[in-house]
């Protein structure tokens, strides 16, 4: 019964053929090799699904969104937590977190938009 080859070997096998030197393994071998590993690495780039806290978080900028709509004017983030009810998500209300979730909205979401105040920062909808 032989060994089966681990994939350190394997790989090592591919360098050395690439590099133009004899192999232990047929290139046949090989590309089944590689193309298994596309295969698994496909699998796990494809399948990631948000987090239960990335959802939450998600649900939270929305109210936060519908917040700064409904108010027409920009706003502080300790308004913002006076206003929004966040009674329904597990985390606490705190101005790191609104901070945080603002911040989302701004740079990745395009949905808020920040003014810089002399002591404190707005927010508004874009």
């Amino acid at each position: 019964m032989e060994k089966k080859m681990t994939q350190k070997e394997m790989f090592a096998q591919v360098v050395k053929a690439l590099n133009g030197e004899e192999t232990k393994v047929s290139t046949e071998e090989m590309v089944n090799f590689i193309n298994g590993r596309i295969e698994v690495l496909s699998h796990k780039s494809g399948s990631r699904k948000p987090t239960k806290v990335q959802v939450e978080n998600e649900a939270a900028k929305v109210k936060v969104a519908e917040a700064l709509s409904a108010n027409g004017e920009p706003m502080r983030v300790g308004d913002l937590i006076k206003i929004v009810d966040f009674s329904e998500f597990s985390f606490e209300p705190t101005s790191q977190k609104v901070s945080a979730l603002l911040k989302q909205m701004v740079e990745n979401d395009k949905t808020a938009v920040k003014i810089a105040d002399k002591k404190s920062s707005l927010f508004t909808v874009a």
